[in-house]
């Protein structure tokens, strides 16, 4: 049997602790960037990965631009080149005191997700005749790289150390979170017996059945204080008084109203089909029977469109609808009227004239005609005449309502009729 950690499986690392940054590293990168004006392309391993990502993105050589090569944009990039610019070889011990007096020149700083080194050089080969404190002071920034363990550089600034920066670097990693740094996880051992065998299982499983095979249920015996045993007991008690022969199970015709103490499941509604009745079914009437005149008797279906040849047939067979009278513009109204109220001597109905009573003037015809002839034109009324005498009827009614004669109210109407003619 084999036992392995889970640690070791995955080939996880314990988290690095950085070490306290040494002279000898910061000189090297010295070395490479003084002076700007002869800078050069300075190898991967000694910069930084946010440097190196600005550098690619932002397409930056240190022959084009030195400041933006070595620093990130701020208002002392040229100052930062101008001091560094003054920096030769020799003054490299001056400017990095000895390694027991590098705790003076040296700060560490930290966030939850970097860890930096502060680096002061030493202003005095700058201006030999000026006091140290009055000069400006160059830092060379470090950041921490966790994958290889060193530090890189990664800027260069003008001023004192920040306020948050400590001595000591254990100070500083008190607030740095590693991406590592997890709680620690339960370790797993896991056993190997025989993996040829595992294999035959896992192949010879693969064209079983999709659902493995379960053991059957065994329904556990209620006990005897249990509603299940009484009801049990129940049911047992109604199979010994049951009949030899059964009857034939009575079907419910309503299944929502049943016997509660019935042990017996009622049986489940079935759908009813419906079947069509005999008068449900589609009965095609022939025309003959709507219309008994026609010659060619054709079945009507509604659901096909007749043929134009039938269609024909059918608008030929229907009976033509009567002439309506014409009718009598208002001008024929009133030209009939005119030559109503004025005497012909053609006429013989002169007392139809006197009376006001409208005539029609007929031709001079046979005797034989002439009563139909009469009988007609007294037909053939005008509906306006008939309004009007109507009108007058009324008039009339209303004005013997006042106890006056009927010789006054013809006096009135011809006053009337004087006025607007």
């Amino acid at each position: 049997m084999i036992e392995e950690d889970s640690n070791i499986v995955s080939g996880q690392n314990p988290p690095l602790s950085p070490l306290p940054i040494a002279t000898a590293h910061v000189a090297g990168i010295l070395q490479h960037i003084c002076p700007p004006s002869a800078l050069h392309r300075i190898p991967h391993h000694l910069l930084s990965i946010p440097l190196l990502q600005r550098h690619h993105f932002l397409n930056i050589s240190p022959g084009d631009d030195p400041a933006a090569y070595l620093t990130w944009p701020g208002n002392d990039d040229q100052r930062v080149l101008a001091l560094l610019e003054n920096i030769r070889p020799e003054d490299l011990p001056e400017l990095l005191p000895a390694h027991d007096k590098t705790d003076a020149h040296i700060r560490y700083a930290a966030d939850p997700e970097a860890v930096y080194a502060h680096v002061r050089i030493n202003p005095t080969p700058f201006h030999p005749s000026s006091h140290p404190d009055t000069q400006p002071s160059l830092r060379l920034i470090f950041l921490w790289d966790q994958p290889s363990n060193s530090w890189r550089y990664h800027n260069s600034a003008i001023g004192d150390f920040p306020k948050h920066a400590h001595s000591d670097l254990s100070h500083a990693m008190a607030l740095f979170h590693s991406p590592d740094d997890f709680l620690p996880e339960r370790t797993y051992s896991f056993s190997v017996d025989d993996l040829a065998e595992d294999d035959d299982a896992y192949w010879n499983a693969y064209g079983a059945g999709e659902l493995p095979h379960q053991p059957a249920l065994v329904k556990s015996v209620p006990g005897v204080d249990t509603e299940d045993a009484y009801w049990a007991q129940y049911a047992s008690i109604q199979g010994q008084c049951a009949p030899e022969s059964p009857p034939e199970p009575y079907t419910n015709q309503n299944p929502s109203s049943g016997s509660a103490d019935s042990t017996v499941p009622s049986p489940r509604p079935r759908d009813r089909q419906l079947q069509p009745a005999e008068g449900d079914q589609r009965i095609f009437i022939p025309s003959t029977e709507l219309n008994p005149d026609l010659l060619h008797p054709e079945p009507y279906n509604p659901l096909a469109p007749p043929s134009p040849g039938s269609l024909s047939r059918k608008l030929a067979s229907l009976p033509t609808r009567p002439d309506s009278p014409p009718l009598q513009e208002e001008d024929d109204i009133s030209s009939a009227s005119a030559s109503a109220t004025s005497p012909s001597p053609q006429s013989p109905h002169t007392d139809l004239a006197e009376a006001g009573e409208p005539f029609v003037t007929l031709p001079p015809a046979s005797d034989s005609t002439a009563q139909e002839r009469i009988e007609s034109a007294e037909v053939n009324h005008i509906p306006a005449d008939e309004a009007l005498k109507s009108t007058i009827r009324g008039l009339y009614q209303l004005w013997r309502t006042g106890e006056k004669s009927q010789q006054d109210f013809m006096v009135l109407v011809k006053q009337a009729i004087e006025e607007h003619s």
